[in-house]
């Protein structure tokens, strides 16, 4: 590895990101990916009080469903996880919780739908804690946009359906998590990492083989990396990006016994990154390189400390 890190942004969306990360090892990528499905920090509920519950689903069904709704937490820095706070009461605390409630009961014929549009912020608004209030107000459930018959409409999550004379009554709790604790609060649907090969063929040594040998090489290739141009009868790279380091023209340019035929090397990584919703892509990426970066840190801190006492 060599030279400065960098990241090119290929495209960039509300709820998708592409980027290409150069000058790293294959490790500090795959890091960087993990860190983003497992380590990066959201609000998800946690706690839920059912009062009354009068519909088809069981308590323990409706609390499982609420904890994987994505809520949006774009203000996690100024929670604290709840078991580094130092409230009392962490299901009524403002800087580690944020508290909902859903009270709906179906007077009509028809199906009720709950969405999270009934998902109430539940917050104490005395002086002392005014100013986390803004920082409550954000966390709030995720919207989708659906297009139909080219309309684009803004969709709540469906939560059930009540049929008449059915009630749901309940109080629920948000905090801060990350999925290495649970899946609910892994603010990621797709982090997928691809690596960008980079395959050279030497002109000079392929020109020592025999045409019959040239064309053994480049069939060799399943997803046909390699052509044959007829009319210098030189072997080419005509499709590096497919390319799956299965390493098989390695195994024939041992079998020919001509070295530096060819050569596959890592190249750059391409990440795709989706979001639940809960965070911006960007906003994963850079908490993510801030989480790798404090854990490097951290290690060096404590190597250093080894070394020390060894000396």
């Amino acid at each position: 590895m060599q030279g400065t890190p960098n990241i090119d942004i290929e495209d960039l969306s509300d709820t998708r990101i592409r980027f290409r990360l150069s000058n790293v090892s294959l490790a500090y990528a795959n890091s960087l990916r993990r860190i983003m499905i497992a380590e990066v920090p959201t609000m998800a509920i946690e706690f839920v009080t059912i009062r009354e519950n009068t519909t088809p689903l069981h308590d323990e069904y409706i609390a499982h469903r609420l904890g994987l709704i994505p809520l949006l937490s774009s203000s996690i820095e100024h929670f604290n996880y709840r078991a580094a706070c130092s409230c009392q009461d962490n299901t009524n605390c403002p800087i580690c919780s944020v508290k909902f409630r859903l009270s709906v009961k179906n007077h009509n014929d028809d199906i009720r739908q709950v969405t999270t549009d009934d998902l109430k912020l539940d917050y104490r608004a005395d002086s002392q804690i005014q100013g986390k209030i803004d920082h409550q107000m954000s966390v709030k459930p995720v919207t989708y946009p659906v297009t139909v018959n080219g309309e684009t409409h803004v969709r709540s999550i469906l939560i059930m359906k009540l049929g008449k004379n059915q009630q749901l009554d309940l109080e629920c709790v948000a905090t801060k998590g990350i999925a290495k604790d649970h899946g609910k609060f892994s603010p990621v649907c797709v982090a997928a990492l691809k690596i960008d090969p980079k395959v050279t063929v030497n002109q000079v040594k392929s020109m020592q083989l025999s045409l019959e040998n040239r064309r053994a090489f480049v069939n060799c290739c399943p997803t046909r990396v390699f052509g044959l141009n007829e009319e210098k009868q030189t072997i080419e790279v005509r499709n590096q990006a497919a390319c799956v380091f299965c390493y098989e023209c390695l195994k024939v340019q041992r079998e020919l016994a001509i070295e530096d035929l060819v050569q596959v090397n890592d190249g750059d990584f391409i990440f795709e990154v989706e979001s639940t919703g809960a965070l911006r892509p960007d906003e994963i990426v850079s908490f993510a390189f801030d989480v790798l970066h404090k854990k490097l840190d951290e290690l060096k801190t404590d190597l250093n400390k080894v070394r020390m006492v060894a000396n």
